[in-house]
């Protein structure tokens, strides 16, 4: 079940269309992650997306997973997306 919804979100996040838009200047609020493959951590590649409801949508691909991170209270989920080893290939 998690492996389908997982798939819908990749679909989603790359079927529509998006907004990009570029600021000057940024602050950062907080910080989180760090290298590895825990909750929270990420490998070197990763990708970031927004909803309108302030939820970052973090793709990782080194280690096949994207990980939501929902605003108020801050909490991290991991959804693992796929896992094969043909690239391309999505189970």
């Amino acid at each position: 079940m998690q492996r389908i919804l997982g798939c819908i979100l990749i679909w989603g996040l790359l079927a529509f269309p998006s907004v990009s838009q570029a600021v000057e200047r940024f602050h950062f609020e907080r910080e989180f992650g760090g290298k590895g493959e825990a909750l929270g951590q990420f490998g070197q590649e990763i990708y970031l997306a927004f909803d309108q409801k302030g939820t970052i949508y973090i793709s990782d691909s080194d280690n096949r997973r994207v990980q939501r991170l929902v605003p108020a209270p801050w909490r991290l989920r991991g959804v693992r997306v796929f896992s094969s080893t043909t690239p391309g290939i999505l189970q």
